[in-house]
């Protein structure tokens, strides 16, 4: 009888052709299975730098964003589910023989990645700064 496998995220049931692996910075060799399924990790993928953006915007929460600033415009895959060493990222998955980066859609790297920090820095600051003392204490995002 063959094991079956389901995501943690969508609980859908996976077949062993659709369970999904990825490797880290500290071992690119090394294939480990995720427990979330390519459908979650594409979403992910996709979205979270695109939400971190948003947020910047319209989150009124001294709190939010403070989070935002001590964690920095994100680049690599980041999620609790899938454990890398302390230090280290998520490089790559691998679906069957596609190796997919690791990389949020619309993330940047290098030079880009500092100008768009300083711009971040820039934003919370000017952003916390007009915010009345409601708005500092509880997350009142505009959808």
């Amino acid at each position: 009888m063959e094991k079956s496998f389901e995501c943690a995220c969508c609980l859908t049931e996976l077949t062993k052709d659709e369970i999904c692996y990825y490797n880290h910075s500290d071992d690119t060799k090394t294939w480990i299975q995720s427990v979330l399924c390519w459908d979650t990790i594409s979403e992910l993928l996709s979205t979270k730098f695109h939400q971190y953006m948003h947020d910047l915007y319209h989150s009124k929460c001294k709190k939010t964003l403070g989070g935002m600033l001590e964690k920095g415009p994100p680049i690599w895959f980041k999620d609790t589910a899938l454990p890398v060493p302390e230090g280290s990222h998520i490089v790559a998955f691998k679906l069957g023989n596609r190796e997919i980066m690791a990389i949020y859609d619309g993330a940047v790297q290098g030079l880009e990645h500092e100008k768009l920090w300083n711009h971040v820095r820039t934003t919370i600051a000017n952003r916390i700064a007009i915010m009345t003392p409601a708005e500092a204490t509880g997350d009142q995002s505009d959808e």
